[in-house]
């Protein structure tokens, strides 16, 4: 008797299991509503004449939750339409990824391109023969001057002002260096080749060097694709494994350049 009893009580219970299950399994899961698919999309301009190295970005993107910038030089953000300032001339790759609620992504990106003749150069004035005075031109805004004499890295600092006087004679030439800092930072390098008529516009200073493929010990090595350019018979590039396949070249923010000498 308390067998059946027990039996009674446990098809019961597996009654209620069941129907309990059922309730449950009856009720409809609500799915998530789709949202928009976002896009990517900004525009950048300088700030101001004077400050070459920063830029404002706008931000046109639609239907995003996040939005992430990147600007080439390991610095990001997470500002909507940010204002950045690069710390060096180069090649900055810009990328901005915008993101929805549910995981989409878009990306736009751009490259800016920072050139020293594009943002500095300097001027000379004739005092007395064989006697020039140095001037910053190209309207950046400067907070320190560093001008130097000779070939880096050997070059001697001769004046931290923002005009210096040097001593070329007649029938020879010098280079010259100028390194400015800009008041958030920023720092531009140029070199020009002065005579005593004047400053000399050496195309190979003035311009962004590449090569396809370097040396393996890197641009700067005692072999190194610099070598092409140091104004030295004594030194050489050296391109392991050649195929013929090589190429150099110069990039200039103003083009087309017109080359009248070559030494």
């Amino acid at each position: 008797m308390k067998k059946n009893i027990m039996n009674v009580v446990s098809l019961a219970l597996l009654g209620c299991l069941i129907l309990v299950s059922c309730k449950k399994s009856d009720k409809a899961i609500a799915e998530e509503p789709e949202e928009a698919k976002p896009t990517a999309g900004f525009t950048y301009t300088k700030v101001s004449p004077d400050d070459p190295f920063t830029f404002k970005f706008e931000n046109s993107s639609k239907d995003f939750k996040e939005i992430r910038w990147e600007f080439g030089d390991d610095s990001t953000t997470n500002e909507i339409s940010p204002t950045h300032t690069f710390i060096n001339t180069g090649d900055y790759r810009v990328r901005m990824i915008s993101r929805n609620g549910q995981g989409y992504w878009a990306q736009r990106e751009t490259v800016i391109k920072l050139r020293p003749d594009s943002v500095l150069d300097f001027v000379s004035t004739t005092n007395s023969p064989g006697v020039l005075t140095l001037s910053v031109a190209g309207g950046v805004s400067v907070s320190k001057a560093e001008w130097f004499s000779g070939v880096a890295p050997t070059n001697v600092l001769i004046g931290t002002d923002p005009t210096v006087t040097v001593n070329v004679p007649s029938g020879a030439f010098g280079l010259f260096s100028l390194r400015v800092t800009t008041p958030k930072g920023s720092m531009a390098t140029v070199s020009s080749y002065v005579s005593n008529k004047g400053v000399l516009k050496d195309a190979t200073l003035k311009g962004f060097f590449s090569v396809s493929r370097d040396n393996r010990n890197g641009q700067t090595s005692s072999e190194g694709s610099l070598k092409l350019i140091d104004n030295s018979l004594n030194s050489k590039f050296l391109q392991f494994d050649y195929t013929g396949d090589l190429w150099a070249q110069f990039d200039y923010e103003q083009t087309p350049r017109v080359i009248t000498a070559f030494c």
